[in-house]
């Protein structure tokens, strides 16, 4: 099972992957939990869900925050195009061939 990190890290030989999820949203994997996290928080409709969704909110603007300097670091001007072409978490959707473009 994949284990999420704490610590922003590069790979070995870290790509810019901008096809697929990654043409909708620069961080696709946070869009999918944050959409999880609101539906939990909608189903459970309690001081308690909402107080939690909101310090996951948190975190997470922390944990993006990170990894777009660390990406901006390692890529520079390739990941600064990205920026201002795709949003970081909640996608704009335009049908048509953004998903295989690159």
């Amino acid at each position: 099972m994949p284990e999420m990190r704490t610590a922003v890290t590069l790979k070995a030989e870290h790509r810019l992957i901008r096809t697929g999820p990654y043409a909708l949203s620069r961080h696709p994997i946070y869009t999918g939990l944050l959409l999880a996290l609101a539906g939990t928080t909608s189903a459970r409709d309690t001081v308690g869900a909402v107080a939690g969704f909101i310090l996951f909110l948190v975190g997470f603007v922390l944990k993006i925050r990170q990894e777009e300097r660390l990406l901006l670091e390692h890529f520079g001007a390739a990941y600064r195009a990205y920026q201002g072409e795709v949003p970081a978490v909640v996608p704009r959707l335009r049908w048509g061939s953004r998903l295989t473009s690159a």
